[in-house]
């Protein structure tokens, strides 16, 4: 048994599967919520820029709601409204704080647009662009698992959606 042991080729696999085990156990108990919570809002602030609604999907809570009354579904059709006004989108995120704490994180910064589009692009970018107040981000961990994170809230205090509603702009669109 020790003799098939010190072959080269088992070598390896053991040394293999000690580094497999303690990356797993950094992965999984060691690697900074903060960290996390700032890798998901990166991510999903590239897939609004990107437009995946599949991306939107995986990083919106089933449980989400936020200050307009709009669920995970009222949001994700109102990122598609918005995002469709645009042919390329760059978001700036400038965080001013961060709040990671026993599976709840709240992320709150400064956004700068920068869009290239159709004709609404240059109304919904100046006027966002407009808002001094932060926007403020809360991500929740939905199981042990450290990628479980999932947006359950976006708030703007300055951001005013009048009478819209999600799908309005599809709506318009097809008039």
């Amino acid at each position: 048994m020790i003799e098939k042991l010190l072959k080269p080729r088992s070598q390896v696999i053991i040394v293999t599967g000690i580094t497999a085990l303690i990356v797993l156990y950094h992965s999984l108990f060691e690697w900074p919520s903060d960290t996390q919570v700032r890798q998901k809002q990166e991510a999903f602030l590239l897939a609004i820029e990107e437009g995946d609604n599949s991306a939107w999907n995986s990083l919106i809570s089933e449980s989400y709601e936020d200050q307009w009354g709009f669920s995970k579904s009222d949001a994700l059709v109102a990122l598609q409204d918005v995002r469709s006004q645009f042919i390329g989108l760059n978001i700036t995120w400038k965080p001013e704080s961060k709040i990671v704490d026993s599976g709840e994180g709240k992320l709150a910064g400064t956004m700068k647009f920068e869009a290239t589009g159709f004709f609404a692009t240059d109304m919904i970018t100046s006027r966002l662009n407009r808002i001094a107040a932060p926007w403020v981000f809360e991500w929740q961990k939905e199981s042990w698992l450290p990628w479980s994170w999932r947006l359950t809230r976006i708030e703007n205090s300055e951001l005013d959606l009048g009478d819209y509603s999600p799908g309005d702009l599809k709506r318009k669109m097809k008039q």
